[in-house]
């Protein structure tokens, strides 16, 4: 991948970070859930700005900083829930020119990364679950 200039990249290591620092104020009560939300919009602007290949990119160089921040549990939540979430999601503005069917198709990703990331992980938090009886 090359650039013609380092303008794009400039950009995408910017909004990088804009998701980083809004992604790290999950912990705050109250308005850090709020806050998180908004850190797929950064993905959202790569993607429609300069493709999937470079939104990809951006996802993983994004991933390791909150692996360093948050450990492995962070990074999933992060990479299911608002990096691959924000990226299909700029991709399919990007290529659909009708909302509605932008918003059905992004819906069922996210609903498809929320499933897949409960049913990998179901069998660690029914450990975390106490149970009575035994």
């Amino acid at each position: 991948m090359t650039f013609s200039n380092n303008k794009e990249l400039t950009q995408g290591a910017l909004l990088c970070a804009l998701s980083v620092i809004i992604f790290s104020c999950f912990p705050i009560p109250f308005i850090g859930n709020l806050l998180s939300a908004f850190s797929a919009v950064p993905f959202i602007l790569i993607a429609y700005k300069f493709g999937i290949k470079f939104t990809l990119i951006s996802i993983l160089s994004t991933s390791l900083i909150v692996s360093q921040i948050f450990g492995p549990a962070g990074t999933i939540l992060f990479i299911c829930f608002f990096a691959l979430t924000g990226g299909i999601l700029g991709a399919l503005i990007k290529i659909t020119k009708n909302p509605g069917e932008t918003i059905l198709l992004a819906s069922l990703s996210s609903v498809f990364f929320f499933l897949d990331f409960f049913a990998n992980n179901i069998k660690y938090i029914r450990y975390q679950i106490p149970c009575s009886g035994t």
